[in-house]
């Protein structure tokens, strides 16, 4: 009833005051709010408030375990829940970063990571979004691909690889999923603001997202 009247205020008042209003429900602790409503505005330039480095207790080592970058992690979290770790999606998935039940189930046992406290527990929820992560880029070599993957699904991707290899933004613009394309985008958007906190810089896109090998071309580098 909260979050329902402070987006109703919100869509009353000038931009302006929006902004102060999530500089208010920062201190509250809201982070997904702050993000909404920081988004109805042109306000651009607080990458901690729209990119808070939440549960770095749990992503910064986890990340490094399986050898993924951080920035690219909280994009898919911050992208998935928003940082509601009890949040549970229209299908089923839950915790922070939307892990559905026999994916968590399968992915645990692959990696020997302890699903006792549930998928809702923050840490326990970080290591197997992160584990499942390594597993799509493992799979697929390629960060705008394994992030469809999470969206999508990896059973998907091989039928949308091209027949020969294109930039990754002409591949993400093709994508036949309106919601995955979305998606990807708002990861990868997101991975730069993290970047950002996180280093002081930003990783060229041609470095992070080179072009997408056709399904002949990654046949060769996986056999």
């Amino acid at each position: 009833e909260a979050k329902a009247e402070l987006k109703r205020y919100a869509l009353n008042h000038s931009e302006a005051e929006q902004v102060q209003l999530a500089l208010l429900i920062a201190r509250w602790n809201w982070p997904g709010e702050v993000i909404t409503t920081l988004a109805r505005t042109k306000e651009r330039n607080d990458l901690s408030l729209r990119y808070p480095l939440l549960f770095r207790e749990f992503m910064l080592p986890t990340t490094e375990r399986f050898g993924i970058p951080p920035d690219w992690s909280w994009g898919i979290l911050r992208s998935e829940s928003l940082y509601q770790a009890h949040v549970t999606s229209p299908v089923g998935a839950g915790g922070l970063m939307q892990l559905m039940p026999a994916t968590a189930r399968l992915t645990a046992k692959r990696w020997g990571i302890n699903l006792s406290p549930g998928v809702y527990d923050p840490a326990t929820n970080i290591q197997l979004g992160c584990a499942y992560l390594k597993q799509m880029y493992d799979n697929f070599g390629h960060y705008a691909l394994a992030t469809a993957s999470y969206n999508a699904g990896p059973g998907r991707i091989p039928q949308w690889r091209p027949a020969q290899s294109i930039d990754a933004d002409i591949w993400i613009e093709n994508i036949p999923f309106t919601e995955t394309r979305t998606y990807v985008k708002r990861v990868m958007d997101a991975a730069t603001g993290f970047e950002t906190r996180l280093n002081g810089k930003i990783t060229p896109a041609s470095t992070r997202l080179p072009p997408v090998a056709s399904k002949a071309e990654r046949a060769m580098t996986t056999t």
